[in-house]
């Protein structure tokens, strides 16, 4: 396997790959894979022969060897639970690598696949309260302005209704008007956010593998936060509503 920061990409399509360090060595791509579980990595995939010749003219200092061993009780379709034994070991391991980067001991370290796991789903998890708690003031910041919006201009709304209802305007017309001037109000803001955290969640995800399962988390967050805002936009509606019914004609 050879790192491609070694190499220089000199077709669009990537069908062909030439490295810098070596000069002259030109490889023709079989299959390409562009993601993986953790994030990107730019790995060539060769022959023994072509590595060994590659390896001839490179410098000691920019190799290294990456051994994997496959334990046949650690299954590779499901992802380690946090009691398995497979777990308990990846953080042993882990432990031990810092204690021994510490210590200076940089000649090697042993990593598991449940190790990066916990890793990755510690910082998920501190990422999403994070995420959750910031939700939550805007969420409330956005219902008190909102409401404040409405309310604030209430009187200007009633007399305008009031006018219109001495011109013929219904109740039934004035629902639907109110509700549609109050639905832009609460929707349109929320229509846009949705749109870009779909758009920066789609770049975001292209550089992994569960790209199903993190859009599919969006959706469901994405929906409760329109029922939240739903409920809202009801409640809200009906008070103003009852406002607007003192006015008319």
């Amino acid at each position: 396997m050879i790192h491609s920061k070694l190499a220089e990409n000199k077709l669009p399509d990537f069908t062909e790959l030439t490295l810098d360090e070596p000069e002259g060595i030109t490889f023709k791509k079989k299959e390409e894979f562009t993601r993986t579980l953790f994030g990107r990595t730019h790995v060539v995939v060769i022959s023994d022969t072509d590595y060994k010749q590659v390896m001839q003219k490179l410098p000691p200092v920019q190799t290294e060897e990456n051994f994997g061993y496959l334990v046949p009780d650690w299954s590779n379709q499901t992802v380690p639970a946090m009691d398995s034994l497979e777990v308990k070991l990846g953080m042993e391991l882990d432990r031990s690598n810092k204690d021994r980067l510490r210590n200076g001991k940089v000649d090697g370290i042993i990593t598991s696949r449940a190790s990066n796991y916990v890793n990755l789903k510690q910082v998920t998890s501190i990422m999403i309260f994070i995420g959750l708690f910031i939700t939550v003031i805007f969420s409330v910041f956005t219902a008190s302005f909102l409401y404040f919006k409405l309310f604030n201009d209430l009187q200007q709304d009633q007399r305008y209704y009031h006018s219109l209802s001495k011109m013929g305007l219904g109740e039934k017309e004035m629902k639907r008007t109110a509700t549609i001037q109050i639905a832009l109000l609460f929707y349109i803001p929320l229509v846009f956010a949705a749109l870009q955290t779909l758009i920066g969640l789609s770049s975001f995800t292209s550089m992994f593998h569960f790209t199903n399962s993190m859009m599919m988390v969006s959706f469901i967050a994405i929906g409760v936060f329109i029922i939240l805002q739903t409920i809202y936009f009801l409640v809200v509606r009906s008070r103003f509503l009852a406002q607007l019914k003192r006015v008319m004609v």
